[in-house]
């Protein structure tokens, strides 16, 4: 395999990733309150898009471009991102149902007691 190639195979997931990080934060920016810029967005866990899936997906579409839809480095990057994006669809379930029954429990906490608990 040539250097070409392999820059291809690693680049364009990358490429890829950022750019839906990018639009994460695009959306997310347009979403809140005008006057101020949120940054963690751009490494923001959830959310769509999915900078996650969109590095599986085009690394798979990479591998089939250099090497076929047929090939043996297709099916393994193919089992690894149908494994990789359930398992995080399930994990994203689960910290949403999370995310609510703490939400639910820090209403129950005095005012002054909040300023201790961690910021996301």
């Amino acid at each position: 395999m040539d250097l070409y190639t392999t820059l291809f195979l690693l680049g364009a997931p990358i490429i890829v990733a950022v750019i839906s990080q990018t639009m994460k934060f695009v959306i997310k920016s347009f979403q809140g309150p005008s006057d101020e810029t949120n940054w963690r967005y751009l490494d923001d866990y959830g959310g769509m898009p999915s900078g996650h899936t969109a590095f599986l997906v085009a690394l798979d579409t990479a591998i089939i471009l250099v090497f076929g839809w047929q090939s043996i480095p297709f099916v393994i990057a193919a089992i690894f991102t149908i494994v990789i994006v359930r398992d995080a669809l399930g994990l994203r379930t689960l910290i949403g149902e999370h995310a609510k029954t703490l939400n639910k429990l820090i209403k129950k906490i005095p005012e002054s007691e909040r300023k201790d608990l961690p910021k996301h």
